[in-house]
């Protein structure tokens, strides 16, 4: 028979290490949860928080509805009236300032590009989609003058799409024609002439 063998010694003999080591594990995973949650929770109370003292500090007695109220109560009507009709003046004067125009540049521009071999014998301004348009019929000595005087305009810059037509010559040798050209709004501008 076999003798059965007596444990002398309460110590265990395998390694509990395993079991401990899981958990360690398993509580510290809890208590990293648990501070997440405690915080996220605290985050959310003072969000709240602070959309009711929001909330209080707009529609509270002393909130800012109520002093937006007193304000408007405090202001004269009479005056305001006053100072909303005269600020409609004032745009008004304003919108008329920017879109009035003089015609004084383009004759000083005019008489500064015009050879002296050419002259205007009709003048007509106009718009074409917007822009201010400028028909002229004249008579040069020559043809070179006339091209001579294209260029003077297109050098110039402040005239577009210079166009010479309806070219003949008169019973006096002269070379007449029909001049059509757009003007640069800034030449015409009247806010513009004042900057200068």
């Amino acid at each position: 028979m076999l003798e059965p063998t007596l444990q002398t010694s309460f110590i265990p003999k395998k390694s509990l290490k395993s079991a401990v080591v899981g958990r360690e594990a398993t509580s510290l995973f809890l208590v990293v949860t648990l501070v997440l949650f405690l915080a996220s929770a605290a985050v959310a109370g003072g969000v709240y928080a602070n959309k009711i003292r929001l909330q209080n500090s707009i529609t509270g007695p002393n909130g800012l509805t109520n002093s937006l109220k007193l304000a408007r109560e405090a202001f004269d009507k009479d005056l305001l009236e006053a100072i909303t009709r005269f600020d409609a003046k004032l745009v008004t004067g304003s919108e008329l300032l920017n879109k009035h125009i003089t015609l004084v540049p383009l004759f000083t521009e005019l008489n500064k590009d015009t050879l002296e071999t050419v002259r205007f014998t009709s003048f007509n301004f106009s718009f074409d989609a917007g822009l201010p348009k400028l028909t002229l019929n004249g008579e040069a000595k020559s043809f070179q003058s006339i091209a001579l005087q294209s260029d003077s305009f297109v050098a110039s810059r402040k005239f577009k799409d210079v166009i010479f037509s309806g070219l003949d010559v008169d019973n006096k040798g002269r070379v007449t024609f029909e001049l059509s050209m757009k003007v640069d709004p800034t030449l015409i501008s009247y806010i513009e002439t004042k900057r200068k």
